[in-house]
């Protein structure tokens, strides 16, 4: 027998509807609580590589030390070798 069909045939055998609706509520409950689970997993995951990339950015921002003058410099360059 199948799995599902042998449920069935318990459930119709058992005849408890009540206990089946019960067990119904219950077992979608569960499942929905896995899947907000699931999503908040995600979420966090998203968040934490996020941070790391601010991080990064903050790190390389804090090491950023231009010398007076510098940045015509650099726009000069950047002009040039973007032609």
């Amino acid at each position: 027998l199948e799995p599902r069909y042998q449920k069935h045939l318990l459930d119709i055998y058992a005849n408890e509807p009540a206990l089946l609706k019960k067990m119904k509520a219950a077992y979608q409950t569960w499942h929905q609580s896995c899947q907000t689970l699931a999503t908040f997993q995600q979420q966090s995951l998203e968040r934490e590589a996020r941070q790391q990339l601010i991080d990064y950015h903050l790190k390389e921002l804090n090491e950023f030390q231009p010398v007076a003058g510098e940045y015509p410099e650099l726009d000069q360059e950047y002009k040039r070798l973007s032609n």
